[in-house]
């Protein structure tokens, strides 16, 4: 009968290579879930700008809502952003009329899931938002003064 010897190490390197698979899969799934945050987070602060300068276009607060709304909308749909209940909150400044010196202030919030990659403990969702101000364009079209 075959007895193993003190100190006999076959079979031994099963353990540490499980270890470094797991370590492995775990550096991975953190580095998916630090790079898909922040190309969002990037993404979002995009769609505001556009909203915004689209917005401030525009010659009336209704026109700069609408406008500003659906061009930032349009931005992530275009970009296939995995925001999932996306709020957009379009502020125009003024009294009704667009005019020098007042401003479009475009707020998108959505929540970007990471369910996929939650075996790694981290949170399965994150909110986040952005914001962007622009100044009416005093070079655009007026079409009061076109008529």
């Amino acid at each position: 009968m075959n007895r193993p010897r003190w100190g006999d190490e076959s079979g031994s390197a099963a353990f540490p290579t499980l270890v470094g698979v797991m370590l492995l899969l775990v550096g991975l799934g953190a580095v998916v879930y630090m790079a898909r945050v922040p190309m969002v987070l990037g993404e979002v602060q995009t769609a505001a700008a556009y909203g915004a300068r689209a917005g401030s276009q525009q010659s009336t607060q209704p026109a700069a809502r609408a406008t500003g709304e659906s061009v930032a909308r349009a931005h992530l749909a275009e970009r296939g952003v995995p925001c999932v209940n996306a709020q957009y909150q379009v502020t125009p400044g003024g009294d009704g009329i667009l005019e020098n010196g007042d401003s479009v202030t475009v707020v998108v919030r959505c929540t970007v899931h990471t369910s996929d990659i939650t075996w790694i403990s981290l949170p399965t969702s994150q909110q986040i938002g952005a914001s962007f101000t622009a100044p009416v364009d005093q070079y655009r079209g007026n079409p009061e003064e076109d008529e």
